[in-house]
């Protein structure tokens, strides 16, 4: 059975690198993303998914309008759709984007659909504003075997061994949500700032921590060689997605053979 993953918003994140894992792994998922911050898809596409027995999964990051809601009606009959939120509802309290519940609600009715999560909490926070919502977890089976990743590259050698977590953006609403905040108190506390590492930029202003923006590459090798990974995010939940491919590895090599 196909899976189609339908993206909201145009540009390429963590959303999208997690999706892109998934199509090159599995060839019965299949990715759909906006043009000008537009759906656009080939009619053809559109007759063949009607006429399938598929899974239909459109990933929102708190975007989600009525021109959207518009769109898949017009598009997809007689389908059962899920919405993937990598955000919580407090993400769309702050970002000023309250409106997304009348058409989350929306959407769960005229579909008969749910609210799919990465993490127990965010749907439960969904669940008590009425809408129908369940946990599941996406990411690549057995990716941590993946050996090119613990490759020893001497350039990024003065990274290995960190406490890391991750902030791409300068903004200092990005950083309360990502808890930017949090891991440097955290390891200050501890006395231990000298191991932390803030993946994703090159300067953020106002800490005590080094920071640093890395290739895609670059980050996983680090990542495979670092100490732990922290991710005290406030609000958002999709973090959890790519910690997950990670964890036991990390846990296992760190933490049980130091």
């Amino acid at each position: 059975m196909n899976i189609y993953h339908f993206i909201d918003f145009p540009g390429f994140g963590t959303v999208h690198k997690l999706i892109t894992e998934l199509v090159e792994n599995y060839s019965n998922n299949k990715v759909i993303m906006p043009i000008n911050g537009k759906i656009v898809i080939d009619d053809d596409l559109i007759k063949k998914i009607n006429k399938e027995e598929c899974i239909i999964i459109i990933h929102a990051s708190g975007r989600l309008d009525s021109y959207y809601l518009h769109n898949y009606k017009r598009l997809f009959i007689n389908k059962h759709l899920y919405m993937f939120m990598h955000v919580s509802p407090k993400y769309l309290i702050l970002k000023k984007r309250d409106q997304m519940f009348k058409h989350l609600k929306e959407f769960v009715e005229y579909y008969n659909g749910c609210i799919l999560t990465p993490s127990k909490q965010t749907t439960q926070a969904y669940i008590k504003y009425g809408l129908r919502a369940k946990t599941i977890q996406m990411g690549i089976k057995n990716i941590e075997q993946n050996k090119k990743y613990y490759n020893y590259i001497p350039e990024l050698s003065e990274f290995y061994n960190k406490i890391i977590t991750t902030c791409t953006s300068h903004e200092e609403i990005y950083r309360k949500i990502k808890g930017v905040d949090r891991f440097e108190r955290l390891l200050n506390k501890l006395e231990i700032k000298n191991l932390g590492l803030i993946c994703g930029n090159d300067n953020i202003k106002n800490l005590n921590i080094k920071c640093k923006k890395f290739t895609t590459h670059q980050f996983l090798n680090i990542l495979c060689h670092s100490k732990a990974y922290v991710q005290l995010s406030r609000l958002e939940t999709y973090n959890y997605s790519s910690l997950y491919i990670f964890f036991w590895i990390i846990l296992i090599r760190n933490f049980l053979f130091i």
